[in-house]
């Protein structure tokens, strides 16, 4: 498959009048994803992956439509290549897209000032996707579709040893089932997945962010839980107060919690780690590496010592 991508990538740019010079494979948890040089620029190009990366065209012209709408907007979105009057690429069963790279530097270790511009972004972003309607249907990762999920490995999860002699299974339907959100939440074009890995650095401002192959109409405040979780606990082991009120502040200066919002906070950082914890465990059955069933069990003792000491004022 690797050989097809590559002459594949070469033809796509020979359209383009331009010639590969070189070809770089990139680790990604699941799509293909490639670096590429020309003589004018370097680009990355992705593929969608298998199971649950797989994408419709439909479903990638759709993430096309909301990258191209920030990018409008000045959001530091990646600039997105139109090969003959089309963004989205198609190999075989396979739909994806090019753009060009994106300098900058993603952090292992946050500081309160980059979650005050992680915070200031993400508000500013939910600002101009209010109420946003995909054009076609996107994937959800929702409370509904986790329980279903869940529901659908629980059996294989019952039968693991290992699991199961750290009450794995009761630990976590009894926070799965304490989980609720109203239903007239905020709502609209959320990232999902902007952890530290996805955000990248240059200057000491936010040059790029990255994968929104996850994106999907859905509540703000699950897009603010899934990045409190990439931003604000020290080692995956204990929440910093300090970042997560750093990330707050910038938040609420483009963008007001409302009093719904600010009650269902602490739900939304749960639900972001047990997504999270769900997936770790599936991931460990694909990969056969058990280190992820640790990092499963160690989010489940996380949340459930998990408390917000924060001065959010409930008006």
């Amino acid at each position: 498959m690797d050989e097809i991508v590559r002459e594949f990538i070469k033809e796509k740019f020979k359209e383009q009048n331009e010639k590969i010079l070189k070809i770089n494979k990139l680790e990604t948890s699941g799509n293909l994803t490639y670096k590429l040089k020309t003589a004018k620029k370097e680009y990355i190009l992705r593929l969608c992956g298998i199971k649950k990366r797989q994408r419709t065209k439909n479903e990638v012209q759709a993430e096309v439509e909301l990258i191209n709408f920030l990018r409008e907007k000045e959001i530091p979105v990646p600039k997105l290549i139109n090969f003959r009057d089309d963004f989205v690429i198609i190999l075989g069963d396979k739909a994806g897209i090019c753009y060009e790279f994106i300098d900058g530097e993603t952090t292992k270790k946050t500081t309160l000032t980059q979650c005050y511009l992680v915070g200031k972004m993400l508000g500013k972003i939910h600002n101009l996707t209010k109420n946003y309607k995909f054009k076609y249907p996107r994937k959800r990762w929702g409370l509904e579709e986790t329980r279903i999920k869940f529901g659908e490995v629980e059996g294989l999860f019952s039968t693991d040893e290992y699991l199961q002699k750290n009450n794995f299974i009761e630990r976590l339907t009894s926070i799965l089932n304490q989980l609720k959100f109203e239903r007239n939440l905020p709502f609209g074009a959320i990232h999902e997945d902007l952890g530290k890995r996805h955000v990248l650095f240059k200057n000491n401002k936010i040059n790029g962010l990255l994968d929104w192959d996850r994106s999907y109409s859905g509540p703000f405040i699950l897009d603010l839980g899934q990045t409190i979780r990439g931003w604000c606990f020290d080692d995956w082991k204990k929440l910093n107060h300090q970042k997560l009120t750093r990330l707050l502040d910038g938040y609420e200066n483009q963008r007001k919690l409302s009093l719904i919002e600010k009650k269902s906070l602490l739900n939304a950082i749960k639900f972001a780690f047990i997504e999270r914890v769900i997936a770790f465990v599936i991931f460990a059955y694909n990969t056969n590496k058990k280190e992820y069933k640790n990092h499963a069990i160690n989010d489940l003792t996380l949340l459930e010592n998990l408390s917000l000491n924060l001065n959010l004022p409930l008006d």
